[in-house]
């Protein structure tokens, strides 16, 4: 008998505990899902100005004919890391660079 009533007890327990857990759990899915709703409209979007500016690439540094690649890493308009990724390429005497003027390294 005393089986029974310790069954009945530990039964309505793992019944009062479901429920709780599906109410908390009800009212979390609900919030986010009202609050995917409410920012449907500012999905994709972004201020640039507030994101920044950090980015690398890879060209080649000539002074006449000579060059040499480099992996160039920039923050925020301002080259912080120029890395050497090849040796020395030298070219004939009359080679021209061929290439547009940057302004800068990461004035892209």
């Amino acid at each position: 008998m005393k089986t029974n009533k310790t069954l009945t007890i530990l039964l309505a327990i793992i019944i009062f505990l479901a429920v709780v857990f599906g109410f908390l759990s009800a009212i979390f899915i609900t919030e986010r899902v009202v609050n995917a709703f409410n920012n449907a409209d500012k999905i994709g979007t972004y201020d640039p100005s507030k994101i920044p500016l950090d980015y690398s690439y890879t060209t080649a540094l000539c002074e006449g004919n000579k060059c040499r690649d480099v992996a160039v890493t920039c923050l925020d308009g301002e080259a912080i890391n120029i890395d050497p990724i090849s040796g020395m390429v030298i070219f004939p005497s009359d080679w021209q660079d061929l290439r547009e003027k940057d302004n800068g390294l990461c004035d892209r």
